[in-house]
C-alpha cells in the first residue's frame, strides 16, 4: 500500500507502510484457495481499488502480499497523493475482477498443472483489460493486456465495465479457452436524455483467455458515427454501447458455450448464438429480440445489468424466460424515465432461430394490475390464459423515479429483484439517499408469490394488491443485487425454517421453496479442467 510519506498517522515515521487504501467502489473482491485444511484454509483475497492497484491480502492476517499498478495509471499518482477535497472522484481500477482457478488436489501446485488467473477491467478508470497469473502469489506475472487505440482491434472499446465471462468454445474444431465481454460504456450516457447513437462500446468481444488476442468481434454497422474498428461481423441494430456483463449459456451441456444474452444502453435486448466448430463471421449469429426503449425522454431506458435466464415450462410449452429490469444507473435520482421490469419468452431452446424477431412492449402482456391469486389455481390460470397470446410480460415500476439498477435471480419459479426509489428529502447530514424494495413475483405471470406487504391480509381470491409483490427495504441507498443463501439445518419449506432465503445487503428474506433444493459444490467439466 506504499509508504506513509505524508505522515498521515502523525508518528513522524515516513518510511513505514501506509495503512490505507483507496475505495473499491464498484469492484467485488475474489478469494483464491491455495490449500490448507477445512479448519484452516490458506486463502488469499484479491481486490481492486481506485488507487489504481490490484491488491493481494492474506485473508487471515490482513497483511498485504503484493500490489500491482498498471503503468497506464502511474500518471494519476500525484492527484491520488494530493487527495484534494471537493474535486472529482479519482478512478483507477474500478472494474470487474474475475478469477479462474484449476486446483487438481488440495494445494495449488504448478507441478500438477494447477493455476490461478485473474482478469480485470477498469470501469470509470479507463478502457483496458488485464490478466495476471497469481499461481505463485509471491511472484505475480502480468500475462497480457488489452489497451485500445484509436484504430485497429478493440478501438471501439468504451470504458471496461463488462465482467469477462470465462468459458470454452470450439473454434474450427479446436477447444479454446475464451473470455466474452461487452464493448463497454460510452460516457455520453452520463448526460444523454433521449436515445441516440453512441460513439463507442457498440460491440461484443470474444478473446483468447490465455493471450488476450481478439477471436471475434461483433460490432456496429453505423455510419454516423462510424467505428474505427474492422469487425468480424456487423449488426444493423447495434447503435448503443454494451457495458453490461453478458449472460453466457451452455444449453446442451457439451462443455461449450452456445448462447449469449445481453441488454444495451438503448433499451434493446440481444440474443447471440454460438455455432461451435465454425470460424470468423460464421461463429456467431444474433439479433435484437426486444426493443424496449424509445425516442422520448420517458422511454429512454437502459440495461446496465445482464438478464437472468431460466428454462421454463407452462401449458405444455417449453421456452426460455429472459428476466431483466431497466434503470439509469448513472442518474439514480432521475424521475423522468418510466422504467419497467420484463420477462421475455424465447423459443429455439437448443438451436439458433432461423431469424431474430424484434419484440416491443406491444407484444408483451402488461401484468402491472395482475395481482390476484397467491396459490389460487383458478386465478393464476386466468392470468396464464392472458399470457398465452403474448411473448412475455412486464410490470410498470409505479413509484416516482423507481428503477432497477442491479441484477435479477430466477429461483423456484419466482423472479427476484430489487428496485431503487429516489427521495426528494435530504437529511441534515447529507443528500437524499432514497430507498429500495425487494420484489418476489411469479415467473409465469408476475402475480405476488408471497404476501410481502405485511398488512396481515391473506393474499387469496382477490385480496392481493401490487404491494404484495414487494417488501420495503429498511436500509436506505441503492440496494445491492439480491443473492440466494442456502440455510443450514432445517429441510422444511416453511417461511421461518426454509432452506433458502434472499439476501439483500445484511438482511435475509425467507422464501418458501415448493420443492427441496440442494446446493451444488462442484462440477466436472468434460475435458477434466
Amino acid at each position: 500500500m506504499g509508504q506513509d510519506v505524508e505522515d498521515r498517522d502523525g508518528d513522524g515515521n515516513l518510511t513505514e507502510t501506509r495503512q490505507q487504501m483507496n475505495d473499491p467502489l464498484h469492484s467485488q473482491p475474489q478469494l483464491v484457495s491455495y490449500g490448507g485444511t477445512v479448519a484452516s484454509p490458506d486463502l488469499t483475497l484479491y481486490a481492486l481499488s481506485n488507487e489504481g492497484r490490484l491488491h493481494a491480502f492474506n485473508s487471515s492476517t490482513g497483511v498485504e502480499i503484493f500490489s500491482f499498478m498498471p503503468q497506464e495509471l502511474l500518471a494519476k499518482i500525484p492527484a491520488i497523493l494530493d487527495n484534494a477535497a471537493g474535486t472529482d472522484h479519482i478512478y483507477g481500477l474500478d472494474g470487474p475482477l474475475v478469477a479462474k482457478v484449476k486446483n487438481t488436489n488440495v494445494d495449488l501446485l504448478t507441478s500438477e498443472g494447477d493455476y490461478a488467473h485473474l482478469y480485470f477491467g477498469m470501469r470509470r478508470g479507463g478502457r483496458n483489460y488485464y490478466s495476471m497469473d497469481v499461481t505463485t502469489r509471491t511472484s505475480p506475472v502480468l500475462r497480457w493486456q488489452i489497451i485500445p487505440g484509436t484504430s485497429g482491434n478493440f478501438s471501439e472499446m468504451g470504458q471496461s465495465w463488462s465482467a469477462p465471462k470465462v468459458t470454452k468454445i470450439d473454434i474450427g474444431g479446436t477447444s479454446t479457452d475464451v473470455l466474452i465481454f461487452g464493448g463497454g460504456y460510452d460516457t455520453n450516457n452520463d448526460t444523454k436524455t433521449t436515445r441516440a447513437n453512441d460513439g463507442v462500446g457498440r460491440a461484443i468481444y470474444i478473446v483468447n483467455a490465455n493471450t488476450g488476442a481478439r477471436l471475434y468481434a461483433g460490432g456496429t454497422a453505423d455510419a454516423t458515427p462510424a467505428s474505427p474498428e474492422t469487425f468480424t461481423e456487423t449488426f444493423a441494430d447495434m447503435h448503443y454501447s454494451i457495458p453490461s456483463d453478458i449472460r453466457v449459456l451452455d444449453m446442451n451441456a457439451d462443455g461449450f458455450a452456445d448462447q449469449m444474452y445481453v441488454g444495451d444502453m438503448g433499451g434493446q435486448v440481444w440474443r447471440f448464438d454460438i455455432h461451435n466448430g465454425q470460424t470468423g463471421a460464421a461463429l456467431v449469429s444474433g439479433g435484437v429480440i426486444a426493443d424496449l426503449g424509445g425516442a422520448t425522454a420517458a422511454n429512454n431506458r437502459h440495461f446496465y445489468y445482464p438478464p437472468d435466464v431460466a428454462l421454463t415450462s407452462a401449458n405444455n410449452q417449453a421456452y426460455l424466460s429472459i428476466a431483466i429490469g431497466s434503470g439509469w444507473r448513472e442518474h439514480p435520482l432521475d424521475t423522468v424515465i418510466d422504467d419497467r421490469y420484463y420477462v421475455i419468452k424465447q423459443g429455439n431452446i437448443n438451436s439458433a432461430p432461423a431469424s431474430y424477431t424484434k419484440l416491443t412492449e406491444a407484444n408483451l402482456y402488461d401484468a402491472t394490475a395482475n395481482t390476484i391469486g397467491e396459490g389460487t389455481t383458478a386465478a393464476k390460470a386466468t392470468a396464464v390464459t392472458a399470457l398465452q397470446g403474448s411473448a412475455g410480460w412486464y410490470i410498470r415500476l409505479e413509484a416516482d423515479g423507481e428503477k432497477i439498477i442491479g441484477g435479477s435471480i430466477i429461483f423456484d419459479n419466482k423472479v427476484i429483484f430489487a428496485s431503487f426509489i429516489p427521495s426528494s428529502v435530504s437529511s441534515t447530514c447529507g443528500g437524499a439517499s432514497g430507498g429500495g424494495r425487494l420484489y418476489i413475483v411469479d415467473l409465469l405471470n408476475a402475480t405476488p408469490s408471497l404476501n410481502l406487504d405485511g398488512d396481515g391480509t391473506a393474499c387469496t381470491s382477490g385480496a392481493c394488491n401490487s404491494n404484495d409483490r414487494y417488501e420495503t427495504l429498511v436500509r436506505g441507498g441503492i440496494p445491492p443485487s439480491p443473492m440466494i443463501y442456502f440455510k443450514p439445518g432445517s429441510s422444511t419449506s416453511t417461511g421461518t425454517g426454509g432452506r433458502a432465503c434472499v439476501m439483500v445487503g445484511p438482511k435475509c428474506f425467507d422464501i418458501d421453496a415448493a420443492t427441496p433444493v440442494g446446493r451444488t459444490f462442484w462440477r466436472e467439466e468434460p475435458n477434466g479442467n
